[in-house]
């Protein structure tokens, strides 16, 4: 490589042709390896409670049901439409539902490493390969907790809208009125449809917006494509409201936005710290080093443009007081990022899947920058040390599970191959499957079980039976929404449950006590905590039992719910 100097003194670094196609070829290529070796692998792993959660309240829309009222869940329909459409267009399989969470992976990374330009074709094609290899790698590294979660899904609208806020803003001095307002619309629309999946990303897209009038001051025409975007949110908005009304859903979605909603967001407040957040940096690891970087990235990206309040969109190389394209991007991209991060600080729970998108973003926004030879060694060194440790740590380079590639091949989904694929540690499917073959023995019926804590929803779809009551994840309902126990209380007393599943796990016993020798009577391990036995579901007869997995029959009062905290880390 040489290192040639501009007349402006800046610093540029020209790598050698020879040695830019080498490293392009290199980084295809480990992408086109760790796909072939890791996408059976992620299609026979299980989906992840939350999903199910979703495709059982798509069932229960697609069957007549009333969201919301038949069914409890806190967040707006967005997720739920996703699933209705996923499954009557593809079936109810895992692999349907993996292959569109492939789809929209795919989807998110070709909107975001088009995001990235360079003056060499050669250099483009490296850091393109840089960026897909890297998030690609973080994503079949994951655990199946973070798969096919709407937070992911979200972002491919947002890098749509983002796009099209770009065009925009070169649309804006020239475009006739018409075609301003329909491409403001379309923004708009995109942005409507992100909002119905997660309303957070309304953060993000101010800050896009905002961001916009550093490139392009404010003017008429700007206040046009503004109330345009925010149209274009509207009849989105109204779409889906419409749905809602016409469905029954409408006045309990607003009863549980303003009465349930507040105590689930006074419960994320009180599971956030420090000490969460360094565990979540921790667990990503190393993908999520990218956070340091993109956060002076964006930094840098403002702080240079803060004050160059008259800046041309139409730039030229010459008039160094213009922002470049390359700049114009970063800034975006920053706005995005910076505006995604502060969401998911504030508004969210600590939960690990809230943070993929984050960290996606972070690799796209460091992938824009164009570091002085100094941070350009400093950021491939970095990049190069991230796949050193990823290849020795990474479940996706995990020669152990590769190595069941050809089970995936060869018998698909299978409980043994999910068992020797699976992440989420709180599962065993070795242990769960005489379970579901108990129930399938007393030929239980809709409405006859209860899946106690929220890893046993798993139970639903194999017996192909609903749930008992409306209250789904019920252990985590019973701990976020403390006031409304008695509520929930009564729902499984008037309910038509016969058996209850529950799990020694979610019962705060490590796997060493679940070893621990059992009683004859009661099939618990001797050292289970007594006072459980006076909490539901506990307060039950064990008729079978399972490893950690014991199914009651219900015979007698139920006594009081758990409404502790176990750690986070367990739920």
């Amino acid at each position: 490589m040489s290192i040639s100097r501009t007349p402006n003194s800046s610093v540029t670094m020209h790598l050698d042709a020879k040695k830019l196609f080498d490293w392009s070829f290199l980084l295809w290529g480990a992408i086109g390896v760790l796909l072939v070796a890791n996408v059976p692998l992620f299609m026979c792993q299980h989906i992840t409670g939350d999903a199910v959660m979703f495709d059982l309240q798509a069932r229960c829309a697609l069957d007549g049901g009333v969201l919301y009222r038949d069914i409890l869940e806190p967040n707006l329909p967005g997720v739920v439409w996703i699933h209705m459409l996923v499954r009557s267009f593809a079936g109810w399989s895992t692999y349907a539902l993996r292959g569109f969470d492939l789809l929209m992976l795919s989807g998110i990374v070709i909107g975001l490493t088009c995001w990235t330009q360079t003056t060499s074709e050669r250099l483009l094609s490296v850091r393109r390969g840089a960026i897909t290899l890297s998030i690609v790698w973080f994503y079949f590294s994951l655990t199946e907790w973070s798969h096919a979660q709407r937070d992911l899904w979200a972002l491919l609208p947002c890098v749509v809208a983002l796009h099209l806020r770009y065009r925009q803003l070169k649309r804006v001095p020239n475009a006739s009125v018409s075609s301003l307002i329909a491409w403001s619309l379309l923004e708009g629309i995109v942005w409507g449809m992100a909002f119905w999946i997660k309303p957070h990303i309304a953060i993000p897209a101010i800050s896009i917006m905002v961001t916009g009038l550093l490139i392009s001051s404010f003017s008429k025409r700007t206040f046009i494509d503004w109330i345009s975007v925010i149209a274009g949110g509207a009849f989105v908005g109204g779409i889906g409201s419409l749905w809602l009304i016409s469905t029954g859903a409408w006045e309990p979605l607003w009863e549980m936005l303003l009465v349930w909603n507040p105590e689930y967001l006074e419960r994320a407040r009180e599971r956030m710290s420090s000490d969460m957040l360094w565990y979540r940096w921790y667990s990503l690891a190393p993908w999520s080093w990218a956070h340091a970087l993109a956060l002076v990235t964006a930094v840098y990206a403002y702080g240079k443009h803060w004050n160059k309040s008259k800046s041309s969109f139409n730039e030229t190389t010459v008039n160094e007081t213009t922002i470049n394209e390359t700049v114009q991007k970063r800034l975006l991209l920053s706005a995005m990022y910076l505006g995604w991060m502060t969401q998911v600080l504030l508004l969210q729970f600590p939960f690990a899947y809230v943070h993929i998108p984050g960290v996606v973003l972070a690799i796209a926004l460091v992938g824009t920058w164009q570091f002085k030879i100094e941070w350009q060694r400093f950021a491939w060194m970095s990049f190069a040390t991230a796949c050193a440790i990823a290849l020795i740590n990474s479940p996706a380079t995990n020669l152990s599970r590769l190595s069941h590639w050809s089970e995936c091949i060869s018998q698909g989904s299978t409980p043994e191959v999910r068992a020797a694929l699976q992440l989420e540690t709180k599962l065993s499917w070795a242990e769960m499957q005489p379970v579901i073959d108990y129930l399938k023995l007393q030929q239980v019926q809709d409405e006859e079980v209860t899946a106690y804590t929220d890893g046993l929803i798993h139970l639903y779809p194999r017996l192909g039976i609903r749930p008992s009551t409306k209250y789904v994840f019920l252990d985590v309902v019973a701990r976020v929404f403390r006031s409304r126990t008695e509520e929930i209380h009564q729902a499984l007393n008037e309910s038509k449950q016969k058996y209850v599943v529950s799990s020694l796990y979610e019962a705060g016993m490590s796997r060493e006590s679940i070893a621990d020798a059992q009683d004859p009577k009661t099939l618990l391990p001797k050292c289970f905590p007594k006072e459980e036995l006076n909490r539901f579901p506990f307060t039950q007869p064990v008729v079978f039992r399972s490893g950690p997995y014991l199914v009651h029959k219900v015979t007698k009062p139920l006594g009081p719910l758990c409404t502790d905290y176990l750690p986070l880390e367990r739920k």
